[in-house]
């Protein structure tokens, strides 16, 4: 006979994006884990106003660990770029 237990939950797929992306950074694939970080924010601009919570975590959680991985990792697009240059100042 066999037991009868509950069938473990399937993860959404942002969790396991999100474990894949650690890997990448561990292992120092920056560009594979920037596609992959790029991807994660696109479906969670697109869940936004969906859900509240995606595997018991906060939508903003989620968000705050993918914006947080591109800035500690110098992913971000034009990160290297000065937005402010003091040479500029009219005072």
């Amino acid at each position: 006979m066999k037991k009868r237990g509950r069938k473990p939950k399937k993860l959404d797929t942002i969790t396991e994006n999100y474990k894949r992306i650690l890997m990448l950074l561990e292992d120092g694939l920056l560009n594979q884990a920037d596609e992959l970080l790029n991807w994660g924010i696109a479906y969670l601009a697109k869940k936004t106003g969906q859900v509240q919570l995606i595997d018991g975590v906060e939508l903003d959680k989620w968000k705050e660990r993918y914006w947080t991985l591109l800035e500690d990792n110098q992913l971000m697009v034009g990160g290297d770029v000065e937005w402010f240059d003091e040479g500029d100042s009219k005072t």
